[in-house]
């Protein structure tokens, strides 16, 4: 949690010196200005994620996120592609927010309970909806803004909301991957024990 909060305030500090350094003689940009202007749109990025979050949570049907959805499954290469850039090192100091649903992602309770892992596989599914659609969504903020503006502090902290949202969404497709591989070995083997009783 700290550290997603730090990263916002890192990249929104990180804007303003820019924009104080760069953009004030050029666009006639007062300091409190740039701090005024780089907080408003950190504001709406926070609102407009927050309000996909809570569109995809509470008005999407379950449904469309059980383990058997093809969309959210990724394969053994992107895997194996997401092992190769260190998910494996960074996936658990991303932020997760089971607190709002009351299903924590942090790690797997009953591993051997399978109606447990598909309501896993569902809340990751859940969340990378949530995470991926917030990558594009946060450009939006591009419009709201005069032209002026745009280059100087929308489209930077957009950018920086890409990588917010694009963090826990490899790392929840990444939990997919792996959940769905118990899944199946949980499957397994109830149908051996299962033979094994007859």
């Amino acid at each position: 949690m700290l550290l997603y909060i730090f990263t916002i305030l890192g990249g929104d500090i990180a804007i303003m010196v820019f924009n104080i350094i760069f953009s004030r003689e050029k666009y006639g940009f007062a300091v409190w200005q740039i701090i005024l202007f780089s907080l408003l749109v950190m504001i709406e990025l926070i609102a407009i994620d927050g309000f996909c979050a809570w569109f995809v949570l509470w008005r999407l049907p379950e449904k469309w996120f059980t383990y058997d959805k093809k969309i959210f499954q990724i394969s053994k290469g992107r895997a194996k592609f997401l092992e190769a850039l260190g998910i494996k090192k960074w996936k658990d100091k991303i932020l997760e927010l089971g607190m709002f649903t009351s299903f924590s992602k942090r790690e797997i309770a009953k591993p051997d309970d399978i109606e447990y892992i598909e309501r896993f596989i569902m809340e990751c599914n859940n969340g990378a909806c949530d995470h991926i659609i917030n990558v594009f969504l946060g450009f939006v903020v591009i419009f709201l803004f005069p032209l002026k503006w745009i280059w100087c502090f929308a489209f930077p902290a957009a950018c920086v909301n890409l990588v917010l949202n694009w963090l826990p969404f490899a790392t929840l497709q990444y939990n997919n991957y792996r959940l769905l591989r118990l899944r199946e070995v949980l499957i397994k083997k109830q149908q051996r024990k299962s033979k094994e009783e007859e």
